[in-house]
């Protein structure tokens, strides 16, 4: 299935925090490591309700940013 209008929108933006209505969370806990670099950082799952799309978000400590990543390349 294709990606969704707001999954698209969020690939464009993919450093805002809130995240688009139509993710819903996959468990509840963030997976907390750290980078090759030594940066501690956490990571959350999320899929669309609408396309099933399957998100990352990367949290790094001390960022003002977050990043969004798609489990895989979006086909647009």
């Amino acid at each position: 299935m294709p990606p969704c209008e707001r999954c698209l929108a969020l690939a464009d933006d993919p450093r805002r925090r809130e995240p688009p209505a139509c993710l819903a969370l996959r468990g509840t806990a963030p997976v907390v490591t750290q980078s090759a670099a030594g940066v501690p950082y956490s990571m959350l799952s999320f899929c669309c309700r609408d396309c099933g799309t399957g998100w990352r978000l990367y949290d790094r400590a001390n960022e003002l940013f977050v990043s969004w990543v798609p489990e895989r390349p979006l086909e647009r």
